[in-house]
């Protein structure tokens, strides 16, 4: 791994720590599908939409995505 490399993720880390927050670089679309797979419990399909509909912005993608599996649902549907 190049100086560069270690150094980019030493400063994610770091970013990361102090905002408490996971910080994703931008990446391409696929990159992000499979984070936020990663990062929260919705589906593939749900993770697509959300990238398609907001771009690459990783805090909005991870907000909307914890909000969609915050969801209540009603009396009688099952998971």
């Amino acid at each position: 791994m190049s100086g560069t490399n270690i150094e980019r993720r030493r400063y994610l880390s770091l970013r990361s720590w102090l905002f408490g927050t996971t910080l994703m670089p931008i990446t391409s679309g696929r990159d992000l599908v499979h984070g936020l797979l990663e990062e929260t419990s919705i589906t593939e399909a749900q993770a697509r939409e959300l990238v398609s509909l907001l771009g690459t912005n990783w805090s909005s993608l991870v907000r909307e995505a914890k909000a969609i599996t915050n969801k209540p649902r009603p009396p009688g549907l099952r998971s």
